[in-house]
């Protein structure tokens, strides 16, 4: 009975890929994960580069960049980006298709899976506002 339940375990234990094949495919992978964080910059930058474009006709940021921002309200704040944070996240304006593109670029993440309403309303809420 043992000399079974031994054989049992190292049939489940057999390699799938050989070592060779290992090899190869995370050089692959490797390339892949530079091309994939190359897009995801690419879409980020523009995506940031959109929102600050609307600021400009926002009637929030109108509102606080009239306003002393940094002394009536600590919640929001204008950084050095030029971007408007509400509790240190992106305020994305109600302009164009901005806040669905960051929908698009939460939900579409190849590495973000398939997320659910809720998880991607929190990838969301991590970084924009």
């Amino acid at each position: 009975m043992y000399d079974k339940a031994e054989a049992l375990q190292r049939t489940i234990q057999r390699s799938l890929f050989s070592q060779s094949q290992l090899a190869g495919h995370s050089t692959e992978m490797l390339l892949l994960s530079i091309k994939l964080q190359a897009a995801v910059i690419t879409n980020l930058t523009k995506l940031l580069s959109n929102i600050r474009e609307a600021l400009g006709a926002d009637p929030k940021y109108l509102e606080l960049t009239g306003s002393d921002i940094n002394h009536q309200n600590l919640q929001w704040e204008i950084r050095k980006d030029s971007l408007l944070y509400f509790e240190g996240r992106v305020y994305v304006p109600d302009a164009n298709d901005l806040r669905l593109q960051v929908l698009q670029l939460k939900h579409d993440h190849i590495l973000a899976g398939y997320p659910g309403q809720s998880k991607t309303y929190q990838l969301i809420c991590q970084d924009f506002y």
